[in-house]
Protein backbone atom coordinates (compact mmCIF):
# COMPACT_ATOMS: atom_id res chain seq x y z
CA UNK A 1 0.00 0.00 0.00
CA UNK A 2 3.20 1.97 -0.30
CA UNK A 3 1.65 4.31 -3.04
CA UNK A 4 -1.71 5.20 -0.91
CA UNK A 5 0.14 5.56 2.67
CA UNK A 6 -1.54 8.92 3.24
CA UNK A 7 -4.30 8.28 2.49
CA UNK A 8 -5.00 5.99 4.99
CA UNK A 9 -7.09 7.37 7.90
CA UNK A 10 -7.71 4.71 10.36
CA UNK A 11 -5.62 1.27 10.36
CA UNK A 12 -6.90 -1.61 11.82
CA UNK A 13 -4.92 -5.05 12.64
CA UNK A 14 -6.30 -8.50 12.68
CA UNK A 15 -6.73 -10.50 15.01
CA UNK A 16 -4.30 -14.02 14.88
CA UNK A 17 -1.40 -10.94 13.46
CA UNK A 18 1.72 -12.10 15.74
CA UNK A 19 4.27 -9.14 14.80
CA UNK A 20 4.07 -5.90 13.07
CA UNK A 21 7.29 -6.03 10.70
CA UNK A 22 9.82 -3.96 10.22
CA UNK A 23 9.02 -0.27 8.32
CA UNK A 24 5.02 -2.24 8.11
CA UNK A 25 3.21 1.19 8.44
CA UNK A 26 5.52 3.62 7.82
CA UNK A 27 4.29 6.87 6.38
CA UNK A 28 0.98 6.40 7.49
CA UNK A 29 0.58 10.16 8.87
CA UNK A 30 -3.09 10.70 7.94
CA UNK A 31 -3.72 7.49 9.91
CA UNK A 32 -4.90 9.07 13.28
CA UNK A 33 -6.68 5.61 14.62
CA UNK A 34 -4.76 2.33 15.27
CA UNK A 35 -6.43 -0.71 16.33
CA UNK A 36 -3.85 -3.27 17.65
CA UNK A 37 -4.87 -7.18 18.55
CA UNK A 38 -3.86 -8.70 21.61
CA UNK A 39 -2.30 -11.81 19.53
CA UNK A 40 0.31 -9.15 18.37
CA UNK A 41 4.06 -10.07 20.54
CA UNK A 42 6.33 -7.84 18.55
CA UNK A 43 6.67 -4.74 16.90
CA UNK A 44 9.35 -4.11 14.23
CA UNK A 45 11.67 -1.82 13.80
CA UNK A 46 10.53 1.58 12.22
CA UNK A 47 6.54 -0.55 12.42
CA UNK A 48 4.64 3.05 12.91
CA UNK A 49 7.58 5.58 11.45
CA UNK A 50 5.49 9.36 11.19
CA UNK A 51 1.72 7.68 12.23
CA UNK A 52 -0.53 10.10 12.52
CA UNK A 53 -2.06 9.28 15.79
CA UNK A 54 -1.64 12.19 18.56
CA UNK A 55 -2.46 11.82 22.30
CA UNK A 56 -2.89 8.64 23.45
CA UNK A 57 -1.59 5.00 21.75
CA UNK A 58 -2.49 1.66 24.04
CA UNK A 59 -0.41 -1.06 23.28
CA UNK A 60 -2.34 -3.97 24.07
CA UNK A 61 -1.35 -6.85 26.63
CA UNK A 62 0.64 -9.58 24.91
CA UNK A 63 3.28 -7.29 23.19
CA UNK A 64 6.61 -8.92 24.55
CA UNK A 65 9.34 -6.68 22.36
CA UNK A 66 9.38 -3.03 20.90
CA UNK A 67 12.19 -2.36 18.15
CA UNK A 68 14.28 0.67 16.99
CA UNK A 69 12.28 3.80 16.27
CA UNK A 70 9.08 1.74 15.97
CA UNK A 71 7.67 5.27 16.66
CA UNK A 72 9.51 7.56 14.98
CA UNK A 73 8.96 10.59 14.06
CA UNK A 74 5.29 10.32 15.26
CA UNK A 75 3.22 13.01 17.03
CA UNK A 76 2.36 10.85 20.19
CA UNK A 77 1.57 12.40 23.44
CA UNK A 78 1.65 9.49 26.06
CA UNK A 79 2.19 5.76 25.38
CA UNK A 80 0.67 3.21 27.92
CA UNK A 81 2.90 0.38 27.64
CA UNK A 82 1.42 -3.40 28.34
CA UNK A 83 2.17 -5.50 31.15
CA UNK A 84 3.98 -8.37 29.19
CA UNK A 85 6.51 -5.96 27.78
CA UNK A 86 9.84 -7.57 28.46
CA UNK A 87 12.45 -6.03 26.18
CA UNK A 88 12.80 -2.31 24.61
CA UNK A 89 14.82 -1.55 22.15
CA UNK A 90 15.27 2.46 20.91
CA UNK A 91 11.94 2.24 20.35
CA UNK A 92 11.16 6.08 21.24
CA UNK A 93 12.95 8.65 18.93
CA UNK A 94 12.25 11.93 17.16
CA UNK A 95 8.88 12.28 19.19
CA UNK A 96 8.36 16.03 19.71
CA UNK A 97 5.01 15.74 22.02
CA UNK A 98 5.86 12.63 23.78
CA UNK A 99 6.07 14.08 27.77
CA UNK A 100 5.41 10.15 29.72
CA UNK A 101 6.51 7.12 29.63
CA UNK A 102 6.10 4.60 32.51
CA UNK A 103 8.02 1.61 31.79
CA UNK A 104 6.15 -1.49 33.15
CA UNK A 105 7.32 -4.12 35.57
CA UNK A 106 8.54 -6.98 33.97
CA UNK A 107 10.80 -5.29 31.36
CA UNK A 108 14.44 -6.77 32.21
CA UNK A 109 16.28 -4.44 29.49
CA UNK A 110 16.59 -1.62 27.64
CA UNK A 111 18.78 -0.86 24.44
CA UNK A 112 19.94 0.83 21.79
CA UNK A 113 18.98 4.60 22.76
CA UNK A 114 15.59 4.15 23.87
CA UNK A 115 15.24 7.90 23.95
CA UNK A 116 16.17 10.19 21.04
CA UNK A 117 15.15 13.58 20.72
CA UNK A 118 11.99 13.35 22.83
CA UNK A 119 12.09 17.54 22.45
CA UNK A 120 8.75 17.75 25.50
CA UNK A 121 9.93 14.13 27.40
CA UNK A 122 10.10 15.29 30.72
CA UNK A 123 9.46 11.60 33.04
CA UNK A 124 10.06 8.60 32.67
CA UNK A 125 9.31 5.70 35.58
CA UNK A 126 11.97 2.45 35.09
CA UNK A 127 10.66 -0.61 36.30
CA UNK A 128 12.30 -2.47 39.22
CA UNK A 129 12.74 -5.79 37.47
CA UNK A 130 14.99 -4.00 35.03
CA UNK A 131 18.47 -5.24 34.74
CA UNK A 132 20.30 -4.03 31.20
CA UNK A 133 20.45 -1.05 30.17
CA UNK A 134 22.29 0.70 27.12
CA UNK A 135 22.27 4.12 25.98
CA UNK A 136 19.34 5.43 27.60
CA UNK A 137 18.86 9.44 26.75
CA UNK A 138 20.39 11.22 23.73
CA UNK A 139 19.16 14.89 22.78
CA UNK A 140 16.01 14.81 25.74
CA UNK A 141 16.31 18.40 27.28
CA UNK A 142 13.52 18.72 29.50
CA UNK A 143 14.80 15.87 31.81
CA UNK A 144 16.32 16.50 35.20
CA UNK A 145 16.70 13.36 36.52
CA UNK A 146 15.64 9.48 36.44
CA UNK A 147 15.77 6.79 38.82
CA UNK A 148 17.52 3.91 38.68
CA UNK A 149 16.20 0.91 40.53
CA UNK A 150 17.94 -1.16 42.50
CA UNK A 151 18.58 -4.36 40.84
CA UNK A 152 19.74 -2.72 37.78
CA UNK A 153 23.05 -4.82 37.08
CA UNK A 154 24.45 -3.41 34.16
CA UNK A 155 24.57 -0.01 32.37
CA UNK A 156 26.62 -0.02 29.30
CA UNK A 157 26.74 2.84 27.31
CA UNK A 158 25.37 6.43 28.74
CA UNK A 159 22.33 7.42 30.88
CA UNK A 160 22.33 11.02 29.75
CA UNK A 161 24.04 12.02 26.81
CA UNK A 162 23.86 16.02 25.36
CA UNK A 163 20.50 16.34 27.87
CA UNK A 164 20.95 20.37 28.97
CA UNK A 165 18.52 19.71 32.27
CA UNK A 166 19.75 16.46 33.31
CA UNK A 167 21.22 17.43 36.66
CA UNK A 168 21.88 14.48 38.85
CA UNK A 169 21.93 10.72 38.80
CA UNK A 170 22.60 7.45 41.64
CA UNK A 171 24.14 4.62 40.24
CA UNK A 172 22.43 2.05 42.60
CA UNK A 173 24.38 -0.56 44.59
CA UNK A 174 23.41 -3.46 42.61
CA UNK A 175 25.04 -1.98 39.11
CA UNK A 176 27.85 -4.58 38.89
CA UNK A 177 28.87 -3.45 35.25
CA UNK A 178 29.62 0.33 33.64
CA UNK A 179 31.97 0.21 30.83
CA UNK A 180 31.21 4.08 29.66
CA UNK A 181 30.51 7.16 30.87
CA UNK A 182 27.01 7.37 31.86
CA UNK A 183 26.77 11.14 31.36
CA UNK A 184 27.98 13.07 28.65
CA UNK A 185 27.55 16.76 27.26
CA UNK A 186 24.90 17.85 29.88
CA UNK A 187 26.21 21.12 31.01
CA UNK A 188 24.05 21.54 33.86
CA UNK A 189 24.21 18.47 35.26
CA UNK A 190 25.51 18.65 39.07
CA UNK A 191 25.95 15.72 41.16
CA UNK A 192 26.34 12.06 40.40
CA UNK A 193 27.03 9.60 43.95
CA UNK A 194 26.94 5.46 43.72
CA UNK A 195 24.46 3.84 46.46
CA UNK A 196 25.93 2.72 49.68
CA UNK A 197 26.79 -0.99 49.41
CA UNK A 198 28.11 -1.00 46.00
CA UNK A 199 31.01 -3.23 46.18
CA UNK A 200 31.80 -2.71 42.39
CA UNK A 201 31.67 0.62 41.78
CA UNK A 202 33.50 3.54 43.44
CA UNK A 203 33.37 7.17 42.90
CA UNK A 204 36.43 8.15 44.26
CA UNK A 205 38.40 11.40 43.92
CA UNK A 206 36.21 12.40 41.52
CA UNK A 207 36.71 9.51 39.56
CA UNK A 208 33.95 6.55 38.97
CA UNK A 209 36.14 3.45 38.82
CA UNK A 210 35.26 -0.03 38.93
CA UNK A 211 36.32 -2.83 41.13
CA UNK A 212 38.43 -4.17 37.73
CA UNK A 213 40.22 -0.88 37.77
CA UNK A 214 38.26 0.94 34.44
CA UNK A 215 37.92 4.43 35.56
CA UNK A 216 34.54 5.19 33.55
CA UNK A 217 34.12 8.73 34.02
CA UNK A 218 36.57 11.46 35.10
CA UNK A 219 34.94 14.90 36.58
CA UNK A 220 36.18 17.89 38.00
CA UNK A 221 39.15 17.59 40.18
CA UNK A 222 39.52 13.93 39.23
CA UNK A 223 42.96 12.83 41.10
CA UNK A 224 43.67 9.26 38.77
CA UNK A 225 45.37 6.97 40.88
CA UNK A 226 48.83 5.81 39.94
CA UNK A 227 47.56 2.04 41.01
CA UNK A 228 45.05 -0.35 39.69
CA UNK A 229 43.89 0.67 36.67
CA UNK A 230 43.82 -1.13 33.79
CA UNK A 231 41.87 0.82 31.12
CA UNK A 232 40.14 4.32 30.61
CA UNK A 233 36.74 3.72 29.60
CA UNK A 234 34.77 5.50 26.64
CA UNK A 235 34.24 8.86 27.00
CA UNK A 236 35.73 9.07 30.32
CA UNK A 237 37.13 12.22 29.53
CA UNK A 238 34.77 13.54 26.49
CA UNK A 239 33.53 17.13 27.06
CA UNK A 240 35.82 17.85 29.73
CA UNK A 241 36.03 21.32 29.82
CA UNK A 242 37.95 21.64 33.05
CA UNK A 243 40.75 19.47 31.73
CA UNK A 244 43.85 21.38 31.19
CA UNK A 245 46.83 18.40 32.15
CA UNK A 246 46.23 14.61 32.73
Amino acid sequence: WKPYRTMITAIEIADGVTSIGDYALYGCSNATEISIPGSVKRIGEGAMISLGVTGELVIPEGVVEIHEAAFDQSSIKEIILPNSLRVLHGAFTNMDQLEKVVIPEGVEAMYDTVFSNCEKLKEVTLPTTLKSVVNLFNLCPLVETVVLPEGLEKIDGYVFNACDSAKSLIIPSTVRSMSYAPVVGCDSFESLSVAPGNENIKLENGCLITSEGVLVQGFSGCVIPTEGLTAIGGSAFRHADWLEEI
